[in-house]
């Protein structure tokens, strides 16, 4: 570990010219350890899954480009993470011009099993936070407490303010100091935080310090310091980092201070190699919260850091070449997951809009062709080609999915800075569901670029099938089909279309709205012979009739001389002719029939009451009625074709 001296101390005062220190100023360095514990089990946490949700499209730049910081909110979606206290995100860099790490630390506001809460302390430490006392904080101590030539085993901050544009080095404004809060199950180990204190127990105020190790010895008899959370998610690992960092020798508190360098360092840039807390925040949605950590594989071709807002800051110089920078997101349950994109610099590129809309190649999100009608001309679709690069743009073939016709070609070539359309359209050749992408290979990639489509091309729907029809009461017809197979195109209405036996002209008798397949006819001539069949319509036009053969229907002759008589207290008997029933042409013989409907009224009233269904007879017995009063009967025939017209009342009858 590099340790240096450096003869900085005469500027130890200069930084804070004059301010007095506070309390924090002067630690106690603590003993060593007199007893051993053991470290604290990590609370269970519940993880459900952290995702890449958008992919970063990969970047063509010319050299020395200014770049536009790129958003990361919508990259990854987090779901089922589970936290049990009050989370505060402290936004550390090392060094300015550095990644700005998001450190997570979990508070001990809340008991759980294993561990006592420690409200004393949280309470004090979020007084801070919500102050805003840990603005351009840094961190001013590190140490191995064994000459600090080794990784940190702690890293104490909280007690020193670096503000930008100021000319000294300043203090946090300090609160009444609080009683010292240790507790055996809440041990100095791997990862917790602590309040930092003067040699006096109860002096603790706004200092604190991170265990990046076990440390035991502070948790000795009369050597103890409160711990009152720990790091999450990604936190330990940027801990193992900042310990590693080399360290100075300053005067006063500064023994141990921690850098991003010391090559070149001086006396007009060691604030800017300062180990800095930007910012600490409570974060409102711990469930969802990520830390980023980005990398470029070729930082002398495109470097890049995590700025304050979470954004991606890519920075290019004159070198040409391609760099993939890995982004690397970790929820707070530990769970990480990563994306990568690659950054072009200086060479042939592609990129790809439709229209105002940039497209990254092989995305989630398919491109619509629209839809057509089979045989039908297409809409056209454009893509805009365009070659971001500072060399021509080669390109070496087009492929396109089944289903998609090219309108206008590419050129072999895009000049640096140039672009070109693309233009195809749904081929209409044949009714089918289009999905795939289109292939753009170039100069660019050994990888075509590919844009998803997606496209539908419709057809008349088929024709409907199992028409069923039906008399019914002798006034309707009832109707019910299956349903057309639409070919890609919603069915929005249907038409329905009689032929009367005798003629050769078949007749719209009834329209259909929507996707219905039953209807009912009114209005046709109940002694003729009717078949039916049904039209099917979606945006392509109508099907053809349905085919099911040619069955005529024919309704029973309605029966006749229906005669009454008393039978006794409530019931009369009745007696009617069996008529003849239709001839059927088609088949040749009669349509017969297959029972009879009995209908009874009180004699003075309208309303007919259904009696019973019976089988084919000529006389039947109707019981149930009121005795003394007089009603009056009526018959309905039936077939396998429905039901007739209602007879004429009978004679009256008093039962």
């Amino acid at each position: 570990m590099d340790r240096q001296i450096l003869p900085l101390r005469d500027r130890v005062t200069g930084w804070f010219g004059g301010a007095p220190r506070s309390r924090q100023a002067r630690r106690h360095r603590p003993g060593n350890a007199r007893r051993e514990l053991a470290g604290e089990a990590l609370e269970s946490r519940h993880m459900m899954a952290i995702v890449v949700a958008n992919a970063l499209p990969d970047l063509v730049i010319a050299p020395g480009a200014v770049v536009a910081a790129i958003d990361t909110a919508a990259e990854f979606s987090v779901s089922g993470v589970t936290v049990q206290g009050t989370v505060v995100k402290m936004a550390t860099q090392n060094g300015a011009g550095a990644s700005v790490d998001s450190l997570f630390v979990e508070l001990y506001d809340k008991a759980i099993a294993t561990r006592s809460a420690a409200p004393i302390s949280t309470a004090n430490f979020l007084s801070y936070v919500d102050n805003g006392s840990y603005t351009s904080n840094f961190f001013h101590r590190a140490t191995d407490f064994a000459g600090d030539f080794g990784p940190a085993k702690f890293l104490q901050g909280g007690g020193f303010i670096n503000a930008p544009g100021s000319p000294n080095i300043g203090t946090v404004a300090t609160t009444a100091p609080i009683s010292l809060e240790w507790a055996a199950d809440r041990p100095n180990v791997k990862g917790t935080i602590a309040y930092a204190r003067t040699s006096e127990p109860n002096s603790a105020t706004s200092g604190f310090f991170f265990n990046v190790t076990d440390n035991p010895m502070f948790d000795g008899t009369g050597n103890q310091y409160a711990t009152f959370g720990r790091v999450i998610g990604g936190g330990q690992a940027i801990l193992d980092a900042y310990a590693k960092l080399p360290r100075i020798v300053e005067g006063g508190p500064f023994g141990t201070l921690p850098v991003s360098s010391t090559v070149g360092l001086s006396s007009a840039n060691i604030r800017d190699r300062l180990l800095m807390l930007n910012t600490a925040t409570v974060v409102a949605s711990p469930q969802t919260a990520v830390g980023i950590v980005v990398l470029s594989s070729d930082p002398t071709i495109a470097s890049v850091v995590v700025d304050a807002a979470g954004k991606l800051r890519l920075t290019v110089g004159q070198t040409r070449g391609t760099a993939t920078i890995t982004v690397t997101a970790t929820d707070l349950s530990g769970a990480s997951v990563q994306d990568a994109f690659t950054v072009a610099v200086g060479i042939p590129g592609i990129a790809v809009a439709d229209g105002v809309t940039a497209i990254t190649s092989a995305q989630a999100q398919a491109i619509s062709l629209g839809a057509a009608a089979l045989n039908a001309v297409a809409t056209s679709k454009t893509f805009t080609i365009r070659n971001p690069g500072d060399a021509p743009l080669s390109i070496t073939g087009v492929t396109l999915p089944v289903g998609v016709k090219l309108v206008q070609a590419l050129p072999t070539s895009i000049a640096a800075g140039g672009s070109a359309n693309l233009v195809v359209a749904l081929d209409t050749a044949a009714v089918r569901a289009v999905t795939g992408s289109i292939a753009i290979a170039s100069s660019a990639s050994a990888t075509p670029f590919l844009i998803p489509v997606a496209g539908v091309v419709f057809g008349k729907p088929e024709l409907p099938t199992r028409v069923v029809s039906a008399w019914g009461n002798g006034t309707k017809i009832i109707l019910s089909w299956t349903a057309s197979v639409d070919n890609g195109s919603l069915v929005t209405a249907s038409a329905v279309y009689a032929l009367q036996v005798g003629t050769t002209v078949w007749a719209k008798v009834a329209d259909v709205v929507g996707t219905a397949t039953s209807t009912e006819v009114f209005g046709l001539d109940i002694t003729q012979a009717f078949a039916f069949k049904v039209a099917s319509k979606n945006a392509a036009g109508f099907s053809k009739l349905s085919n099911d053969g040619v069955k005529y229907l024919m309704a029973p002759i309605t029966p006749a001389a229906i005669v009454a008589t008393a039978a006794g207290q409530g019931s009369a008997n009745l007696t009617w002719q069996h008529a003849e029933q239709p001839w059927d042409t088609i088949t040749k013989s009669f349509r017969p029939l297959t029972g009879y409907v009995v209908f009874y009224r009180e004699v003075g009233t309208a309303a007919w009451t259904r009696s019973a269904d019976i089988p084919v007879v000529t006389t039947t017995t109707v019981t149930g009625l009121v005795a003394g009063k007089s009603y009056q009967f009526s018959l309905r025939a039936k077939s396998d074709s429905g039901g007739s017209l209602n007879s004429k009342p009978s004679n009256s009858v008093t039962v």
